[in-house]
């Protein structure tokens, strides 16, 4: 089970960056993975542009949280219930995610995704994570988000725990991409 705080930042984007790494050699290795998709399900390409938007989506939330939290205006982290409790047991620190759940709209892969945009945007992500904590030490921790995907739960994500959801969140897609090999 990962170990999920400010402390162990480094290693969290180390991780992400192996993930990402990992996705797109899986994708380098064989490009017919780009387009192949199950019936009715999306391309591997379309699962590689959904984790890029999502990569993308909660770095650009946390670029606002960042100025909040330098101006000194960034309400402190919020508690959580039960619920999101135990989900961060299994999902986050554990680091298993169920399938099935739909994307939100703002996550959807567009119909035929550019396949070097896509991959560019990938490679990029894990250092714009380290990015996002760099200089920060101890405040890793206190610099959170709202979970943009949980709109009708008031979820929140603190930095170290999104680059450990996204990681997970990453691999998740690329053991789908990789079934792709099979069908």
């Amino acid at each position: 089970m990962a170990v999920v705080d400010g402390a162990h930042y480094d290693e969290l984007t180390a991780d992400m960056a192996r993930a990402v790494s990992d996705l797109c050699a899986m994708l380098d290795a064989d490009p017919a993975l780009w387009a192949r998709a199950r019936p009715g399900k999306w391309t591997g390409g379309q699962h590689a542009e959904h984790v890029a938007i999502s990569l993308e989506l909660f770095a650009s939330l946390f670029d606002d949280s960042s100025r909040q939290l330098a101006a000194g205006t960034l309400p402190a982290v919020p508690g959580r219930g039960p619920l999101q409790s135990l989900f961060q047991l299994l999902v986050v620190r554990r680091g298993w995610m169920p399938r099935g759940g739909a994307a939100v709209p703002a996550a959807l892969p567009g119909a035929s995704p550019n396949r070097e945009v896509v991959l560019r945007r990938l490679r990029s992500a894990p250092d714009r994570y380290r990015g996002l904590g760099a200089g920060l030490d101890a405040a890793r921790d206190r610099l959170w988000i709202r979970n943009p995907f949980m709109t009708r739960l008031r979820w929140h994500y603190a930095l170290p725990e999104a680059a450990r959801i996204q990681t997970v969140h990453v691999r998740h897609h690329a053991a789908q991409i990789a079934e792709l090999k099979h069908s």
